[in-house]
């Protein structure tokens, strides 16, 4: 079915392109895991039962919905930017491109229906947010738009992790190859979020047929094949590689890193697991030049339209620091602002959610 959009519209000359929920969505990797998607919630494989507007736990203007706010108080560097949320039903992580996986011809879609606005209201900044698929294609986005556009990208919560064995404790399986082994931590072949991502992607991406288009779009400049393309630091590097300056925020205790190896953050606590993905999830991050990483473990993977664009303080300052002001940051091209906190432990940023 055809894709939908939900858009509202400033005479601002800045525009908001957001992409899905950053990779929080998940993806089908066979037949069996896309009919699972089509039964628990159809509105990820049609657009037929998307909602008319964009909201999040029925907020739509006020800071339940971080960039998207119409909030002066809350959002007062954005609120009246022109925004386009991209609602994410094609399963495919947006790389899909022949038989039943259109997710590249939609994102494509998706700008070519916002140039005419584009030029009626005079934007001159354009901001492309989204997850691995979207950051490996941000390059063929850009060239759509009009030269005269200043183009950023967001990696917003886009890093998967590939290899990141699991804890030590002996209550959780370690690393394998075999998905059956995370049967007891409910990667039962369904739900990706539930798996390591080399057990599922790899399959994946063939399932869509994205092998080609995929490998196309990163080219050359990224050392990766395959599936390997959206794990680690790859969508990034693929992003970068256009070039345009790129944002990219992730929680240090990103919670479904430690969810897809059936475990969790406060599991974790003490057992030196919980350093070890926050030492793989800054390591992917030193590739960007505007960072957000706060020491959180309660907090979704993807914030751009979430609360905790503004709610996440980083230092002290009058107003303090924020995933907002970073964006604002890379907007306006200054000094590239790194916000990672750097106390330690899940949970020590004392804004962080709990």
């Amino acid at each position: 079915t055809a894709y939908g959009d939900h858009c509202n519209i400033s005479s601002h000359p800045r525009l908001l392109i957001v992409f899905g929920d950053g990779n929080s969505e998940g993806y089908a990797f066979d037949e069996a895991s896309m009919a699972a998607r089509m039964l628990n919630n159809a509105s990820l494989t049609s657009s037929n039962d998307l909602p008319q507007s964009f909201s999040r736990d029925g907020d739509s203007i006020s800071s339940g919905v971080g960039a998207f706010s119409k909030s002066g108080e809350a959002n007062p560097n954005f609120y009246k930017a022109f925004g386009a949320y991209v609602p994410y039903c094609s399963s495919d992580m947006w790389l899909g491109e022949s038989g039943d996986f259109h997710g590249r011809q939609i994102a494509k879609a998706a700008i070519e229906t916002l140039l005419p606005e584009i030029e009626y209201y005079g934007v001159d900044e354009v901001v492309l947010v989204g997850g691995a698929g979207i950051m490996t294609q941000a390059g063929e986005l850009k060239a759509m738009l009009p030269s005269r556009v200043n183009v950023s990208a967001v990696c917003d919560g886009c890093m998967l992790f590939s290899d990141l064995d699991g804890p030590t404790n002996p209550k959780y399986p370690t690393r394998s190859t075999d998905t059956a082994t995370y049967l007891e931590t409910g990667c039962d072949g369904t739900d990706p979020l539930l798996c390591p991502p080399e057990t599922t992607l790899p399959t994946a991406v063939e399932f869509w047929n994205a092998t080609d288009s995929l490998a196309k779009s990163v080219g050359s400049n990224v050392d990766c094949t395959g599936w390997l393309c959206l794990v680690d630091g790859n969508p990034i590097k693929a992003a970068k590689r256009t070039p345009l300056p790129l944002l990219a925020a992730q929680p240090l205790y990103d919670r479904a890193q430690f969810v897809a190896r059936g475990t969790t953050p406060e599991a974790s606590n003490g057992t030196g697991y919980e350093e070890e993905v926050r030492a793989r999830i800054e390591a992917g991050l030193k590739d960007a030049e505007w960072v957000v990483g706060g020491a959180c473990g309660n907090t979704h993977s993807a914030q751009f339209t979430r609360r905790e664009f503004s709610s996440i303080s980083y230092g002290g300052g009058i107003p303090p620091l924020s995933y907002a002001s970073a964006l604002y940051d890379i907007i306006l091209r200054e000094y590239p602002l790194k916000l990672e906190d750097s106390c330690e432990g899940c949970n020590c940023n004392p804004t962080c959610p709990y």
